[in-house]
């Protein structure tokens, strides 16, 4: 008769396994079926019978025979089992599992403890026979057809169970069961059951948007990979890297992790809106008809959008981290994460093939989850990074920059460090690669892959896509007009449908764009982006400035020459920090969440001292990008005060930024930003692009904004004057006034003529018998040309009254260098003729109907350019200003100051004692005329030796020139100031090289003495 202990435990291991050795208990009806294993137990009865051991007429299970049990189960599986051999194998581990739970809390210990040795036993047995159904070609054991060409995919199936979905006959995939599978199986075993496992959830992501059913796939993902053995046979696949995994989107769509980067809100529709959304689609559900969807609504879709966006970032790094941690997975992890990054580099090329190359979705998903790897040490004050860096990478790392331009070398320079970097290296490494960190990996990886991800894809929304919807909306502009023409028409169904088509296109890339911008303008991921350049940032500063390098202030100005440890970086770097700095500008403005003010103060440094910095960037672009990247933190309203005059809100209603924070109360930043920014001004007269003529406008307008803004502070004013005053007014702030004559200059010309030109056309359809007699096409182009005309004039003007200003506000304190000899008469020449347009009679010319549309507003131009006479007039103690002005032949007159007198008191535009001052200007001006005209008569006969051979008058300052040539020193200076190179031999020439005459200058003043003298004496 058996114990109690021995019945317990058949009764325990017939349920755990589903089989009992006594016919009378099978049940074949229930779920899963208790099956009788009639075999077995004629066999054990048999040899029961011949023994002592005999308990009763069926015999007992027990932990001796548990595996010829389970043999005998697999090899004479029951008819019309519900279960596969496999997932009754599962089925059997997880009530194993169930059952040990129970067992450990037997009073009975002993018995316990063998119970619990038979449970786990069980559980051992599944795992390795699940291990030969799943690996085997089924001649062992006898499968069903679906469960043999299932194969390994039947865990896929079990994991799918174990998440919820409902499969008949699928048993989900107990817990610790892929462990003690891992553990227990070969590697070669691993990879036949889980490669093919992994390849299927990859095909299970392509073409699903995140709108779709991922969820799973991404849970099981992550459980794999959390499997060290199992994560190492899923990068022993032969698709985890593609043949080609540089090669165009081969890596986004045929390796194992691919498609679960492909995960993204951003939709392809923005570049290429006949591309197929990912189902379903995002644009679709959220973006679809622009036009009857409220602000609102559009915030709560972006939303939404973003916190599920945030989920994927979080699993897919964590899934990548999985990876990294396994060590026999982590390098072909970072080799993949390279070949990404790799393969995205064609989106840095003009006229690139979108659809060959990855897309956004994939690169801004990579950018995430990149950013993500870097946070553990992107903290710049917790110093994890400074040693790891290492420069070398750039040379020897696992991405290629040898074609990347470098912030100040050229190819030369470039390949002469080059060949002293392999000769240190050979020197000191016996010729074998650099071997370096993880984080040296993950910063460069990061970098490259937010120049062509982030980066890319801001420059897109900010520069391509507003062109592309500006044509799309003047095409279906003029396709209305020619419907309205051709109705009747036979025409007119084409037009119908070629206009549907293009505002569906509209509508698509509309929608496309919604998405970009739900992505890049994530908050948080903005923040991550900062936070990974403002390492960027302060590693680059440690590389230029020996006392931040040392845990210091940063030098400012930087030393010179500047290290080729920084100049051999990629301009790429600097480019993109510029950029996202400029967007997130806008971002926070436009109410995004306060970021980390110790972060933006990095920021900001490294912007204000590098801007500036022409020996450390080459560039004037980058410069220009810099300049930009800064002045998007200030608010329109502070920049442009008067924009909202008319509205009565005064500059004290605005909030303070972090940069508004800095430049009003941050004493060692103050000192940089002045200097700065009239350095870029300087710098960009040059930018080396085929547009910088005009490039140069629209950034010394965003410099003079803030310059303008900078000057209403004290402590920047100061500043400013401490510039001004460097070398007695003529070190570089004589550059910036040269540079600020020369634009005021362009830029009024221009507006002028295009205000003559509007007023001429608008002469002509305010002549109603002439504009109806022009037919119907040269009305239509008359129009076109009046508001082209009117729009550059605006564009002209605005920019002109941002220097304008400059010139304004400056004068009131800093005049020195505005009375330099080579100075004063540029400056009195423009002021004169500007001063003649506006008050003499071609004044009329320039009204044109809605001047303040275009914001001309000639009354104030006048008040501002009187108001700079009197400045000048006021500091010039050595009467240098009345002779230049008079000097102008071509617009001064005696009834040049009169004039504008008039106007000024007729419109109250000066106070009086203003108006008296500018007429006290006038009467020395004509004093000056008089004595010009004496001078003129008394040096009629001027020796050739004593004339410039520039402008062929007398020469009061003398100097030779390095190709020995002689000229006035202002007329010389004038030309310098401009062109760089000698007047008469076209040889390259700088200030420094002319060299004073002072005895041809003694010469010249006694003659003029004498010839004063014999004048007075005739």
């Amino acid at each position: 008769m058996p114990s109690p202990e021995q019945q317990h435990e058949n009764t325990v291991l017939c349920e755990v396994l589903r089989v009992t050795l006594d016919s009378a208990r099978q049940s074949p009806s229930a779920n899963p079926p208790m099956s009788f294993l009639s075999g077995v137990s004629q066999e054990l009865s048999s040899e029961q019978g011949t023994g002592d051991d005999l308990y009763s007429s069926a015999p007992l299970l027990k932990k001796e025979i548990l595996d010829r049990v389970v043999m005998s189960r697999l090899l004479e599986p029951p008819a019309n089992y519900p279960q596969w051999p496999v997932h009754y194998l599962l089925g059997c581990y997880e009530r194993a599992s169930q059952q040990l739970r129970q067992a450990g809390q037997l009073k009975d210990k002993t018995f316990s403890a063998r119970l619990q040795q038979a449970l786990a036993e069980i559980k051992d047995l599944a795992v390795r026979y699940a291990s030969l159904l799943l690996t085997m070609d089924g001649s062992m054991f006898e499968q069903p057809e679906g469960a043999r060409v299932m194969g390994s995919l039947q865990l896929g199936q079990s994991l799918d169970a174990a998440a919820g979905k409902d499969a008949h006959g699928v048993a989900p995939l107990p817990s610790g069961f892929l462990e003690d599978f891992a553990a227990h199986t070969e590697p070669e075993a691993l990879d036949a059951v889980f490669q093919p496992i992994a390849e299927k959830l990859a095909s299970q992501l392509l073409g699903v948007s995140i709108a779709g059913d991922i969820q799973h796939t991404l849970q099981h993902w992550l459980r794999l990979s959390s499997i060290r053995p199992i994560a190492a046979a899923i990068t022993r696949h032969p698709m985890w890297l593609t043949p080609n995994p540089t090669q165009g989107r081969t890596l986004q769509y045929r390796s194992l992790l691919g498609p679960l980067f492909c995960l993204n809100v951003i939709s392809d529709a923005m570049m290429d809106p006949y591309a197929r959304d990912p189902q379903p689609s995002i644009v679709e559900q959220e973006f679809s008809d622009p036009d009857n969807r409220s602000p609102s609504e559009l915030v709560r879709s972006m939303d939404s959008l973003r916190l599920l966006q945030g989920q994927i970032h979080t699993t897919l790094h964590s899934i990548v981290m999985n990876f990294l941690r396994t060590p026999d997975a982590r390098e072909p992890m970072i080799q993949w994460l390279a070949a990404a990054v790799e393969s995205s580099a064609g989106r840095a090329k003009m006229g690139r093939n979108i659809r060959q190359l990855p897309s956004d979705a994939f690169c801004l998903t990579l950018n995430a989850v990149l950013l993500k790897l870097c946070d553990p040490f992107v903290d710049p004050s917790a110093n994890k990074a400074w040693s790891k860096l290492d420069i070398r990478y750039l040379e020897h790392g696992r991405i290629d920059f040898k074609d990347e331009t470098k912030l100040s070398m050229d190819e030369q320079e470039y390949k002469a460090w080059q060949e002293r970097s392999t000769s240190e290296k050979s020197a000191s490494t016996s010729g074998s690669p650099p071997q370096f960190h993880f984080i040296c990996d993950c910063f460069f990886l990061t970098m490259r892959a937010l120049h062509l991800g982030y980066s890319n894809l801001i420059n897109t929304l900010t520069e391509h896509t507003p062109r592309t919807m500006r044509e799309l909306k003047n095409k279906i502009k003029e396709l209305e007009a020619q419907l309205e023409q051709m109705k009747g028409s036979p025409q007119q169904p084409y037009i119908e449908a070629e206009l549907k088509q293009r505002k569906a296109i509209k509508d698509r890339i509309h929608g496309g764009i919604q998405t970009a911008r739900t992505c890049v303008s994530d908050p948080t991921l903005v923040a991550a982006v900062m936070r990974f350049y403002r390492l960027a940032a302060c590693w680059m500063l440690r590389l230029a400035s020996p006392r931040a390098a040392s845990g210091g202030r940063v030098d400012y100005p930087l030393p010179e020459p500047a290290p080729e440890t920084f100049r051999v970086l990629p301009e790429m770097l600097v480019e993109d920090l510029a950029e996202v700095m400029g967007w997130a500008g806008t971002q926070q403005l436009r109410g995004g969440e306060t970021m980390d003010p110790r972060m933006l103060e990095d920021l900001f440094t490294f912007l204000l001292v590098l801007m500036g910095s022409r020996d450390y960037i080459r560039n004037p672009y980058l410069h220009s990008k810099m300049s930009k990247g800064l002045v998007n933190w200030v608010p329109g309203q502070l920049l442009e005060p008067d924009a909202n005059a008319n509205k009565g809100l005064g500059r004290q209603r605005y909030p303070e930024t972090p940069l508004t924070t800095i430049c009003e109360g941050h004493p060692e930043l103050q000192d940089f930003m002045v200097p700065s920014f009239l350095e870029v001004f300087m710098i960009v007269e040059r930018t080396a692009r085929h547009n910088e003529f005009y490039e140069k406008f629209n950034c010394r307008y965003l410099i003079g904004l803030m310059l303008s803004y900078l000057w209403t502070i004290p402590a920047q004013r100061a500043s400013w004057q401490r510039v001004a005053a460097e070398q007695g007014g003529q070190g570089r702030y004589r550059d910036f006034c040269s540079l600020l004559v020369n634009d005021i200059n362009f830029l009024m010309d221009a507006a002028i003529e295009h205000l003559k030109e509007a007023r001429k056309l608008e002469g002509q359809k305010e002549d109603t018998a002439a504009w109806d007699a022009l037919s119907a096409e040269e009305r239509s182009d008359a129009s076109d040309n009046l508001e082209s005309a009117l729009g550059q004039a605006g564009t002209d003007l605005h920019m002109s009254s941002v220097m304008i200003g400059i010139l304004h506000f400056s004068t009131e304190s800093v005049t020195a260098t505005w009375l330099l000899p080579e100075m004063i008469e540029r400056v009195s020449s423009m002021l004169n003729y500007f001063l003649n347009v506006l008050t003499g009679p071609q004044r009329r010319m320039l009204r044109v109907k809605d001047m303040e549309k275009i914001r001309w507003r000639p009354r104030e131009v006048l008040a501002q350019i009187c108001s700079i006479f009197l400045n000048l007039a006021q500091a010039d103690t050595e009467g240098r200003f009345p002779p230049a002005i008079v000097a102008d032949s071509r617009s001064y007159s005696s009834q040049l100051f009169p004039e504008a007198c008039r106007v000024l008191r007729s419109n109250m535009l000066l106070m009086e004692t203003q108006i008296v001052a500018l007429e006290q200007l006038s009467q020395r001006c004509e004093e000056a005329v008089a004595q010009g005209q004496a001078d003129d008569e008394a040096f009629e006969d001027t020796p050739e030796e004593f004339l410039d051979p520039l402008m062929d008058t007398l020469m009061k300052d003398p100097v030779k020139l390095p190709t020995n040539f002689t000229c006035d020193r202002p007329v010389i200076l004038r030309h310098l100031l401009s062109d760089k190179t000698c007047p008469f031999t076209r040889q390259a020439m700088k200030i420094e090289d002319l060299q004073p005459m002072p005895e041809l200058r003694a010469r010249i003043q006694a003659w003029m003495q004498e010839q004063r003298a014999n004048k007075m004496q005739s």
